[in-house]
């Protein structure tokens, strides 16, 4: 009996105790004001990065999560048959260049020195022949007097010798002189004809080594026209295979946040094309729009911090995304499903992405969740009991 009335007397006291402690609590304790409402991501622009060919994955450069600009190199591709073709079209310019410089060069030694040489050579027997000609041609008409001279000398010696003043020997002497002039003209028109035979075959070895030449020149301007076509056709068929093979190496197209798979799952997989590869993701681009109904939307203010909680990602795994409000629709976006007006509330995620099984996920358009807007904090415990009983807004 005196336990009962020991505990009876405490039981105030403890009563006392706790509504204390709760009053402390209660004025002690800070909450934060929110505004709990449905929304959905909206991705305004990224860009899709694919494969522009078929090709095997040989090297990654870039890495999901890392930020990446335009222009910069992502992945670069191996087509084994591609490379053997360009290395042949490139083996094959190179010879084909080698045999035009080797034409080129045959066509400066034929212009510029074989057949002046030769032509030269020609032509300087020709003069020389027809000097020679003239030499003889002079010495005939110089043997041709000489016989005349001597016939009139025999002439002479003829009437002596019948007048009896000069003896038979003497007359021999006349005639023997007629006949030696005639023998050197005889010989001296031998040489002309010769010398204009000769005259007329190194005319004619003129005639042929031109002929020769502009046949070998026709020659070789047909295979340097030849050459030059092939040269052309190899090196737009290079250029083509070498802009393909350039196409290999994948650039980004724009700034960005890198989305896909990790290395070592890209990494020497055949890939055909218009295979998708990576998504650039512009971070500012990545947005949540919540729909804030009437009576709440007076709350929100460009800036507030706001808590995101996707549907379909395990809470327990994922913390809730962060996000800032900065933007607030003026006019209502549709109705809440107690049929009240809806205001349109833009929210900048500051990190639109999580890493699940070492992948980065990234926030995908029409995902929908809830925003968490944060339009007061630190408030007490009390004061955000007594605003909840009187209805107080703020």
């Amino acid at each position: 009996m005196r336990q009962i009335r020991w505990a009876a007397r405490l039981i105030p006291v403890t009563v006392g105790i706790l509504v204390a402690a709760g009053l402390t609590l209660a004025w002690i304790g800070r909450v934060e004001k929110v505004v709990e409402v449905p929304g959905e991501v909206r991705v305004r622009g990224f860009e899709v990065v694919r494969a522009p060919g078929e090709g095997r994955v040989e090297r990654v450069v870039a890495i999901p999560g890392e930020t990446v600009h335009a222009g910069e190199l992502l992945v670069v591709l191996e087509d084994r048959e591609l490379d053997l073709d360009l290395e042949a079209a490139r083996t094959e310019l190179a010879r084909t260049r080698v045999s035009l410089e080797e034409a080129r060069h045959r066509r400066r030694l034929l212009v510029d020195e074989s057949q002046p040489r030769e032509v030269a050579a020609q032509e300087s027997e020709i003069r020389r022949q027809r000097l020679q000609s003239r030499r003889l041609g002079a010495r005939s008409e110089e043997l041709d007097l000489a016989l005349k001279s001597a016939r009139t000398n025999l002439g002479r010696a003829e009437d002596l010798f019948a007048a009896g003043l000069i003896s038979s020997a003497e007359l021999d002497d006349a005639r023997n002189l007629v006949e030696a002039a005639g023998l050197r003209l005889r010989q001296a028109g031998i040489e002309a004809d010769e010398g204009a035979v000769a005259l007329r075959a190194a005319e004619q070895r003129l005639a042929l080594l031109e002929s020769e030449h502009r046949r070998a020149l026709v020659e070789l301007d047909g295979e340097l026209e030849g050459l030059e076509r092939t040269e052309a056709e190899l090196v737009a068929r290079t250029e083509q295979l070498a802009a393909r093979s350039a196409a290999l190496e994948i650039h980004a197209g724009s700034d960005g946040v890198l989305a896909g798979p990790e290395p070592n799952e890209l990494l020497r997989r055949q890939l055909a094309a218009g295979d998708e590869i990576f998504t650039i993701l512009d971070d500012t681009a990545v947005r949540f729009v919540a729909y804030v109904p009437e009576e709440a939307v007076v709350k929100i203010r460009a800036g507030q911090a706001v808590k995101i909680e996707i549907s379909g990602l395990p809470k327990r795994r994922f913390d809730a995304f962060d996000g800032t409000v900065d933007e607030v629709e003026l006019r209502p976006h549709g109705e809440t499903t107690d049929g009240l007006p809806a205001y349109a509330v833009g929210i900048r995620i500051e990190r639109p992405w999580v890493t699940w099984d070492e992948d980065a996920f990234y926030l995908r358009d029409g995902m929908r969740g809830v925003a968490k807007i944060r339009y007061r904090g630190s408030v007490s415990l009390l004061r955000s009991l007594f605003d909840d009983l009187v209805g107080n807004p703020s």
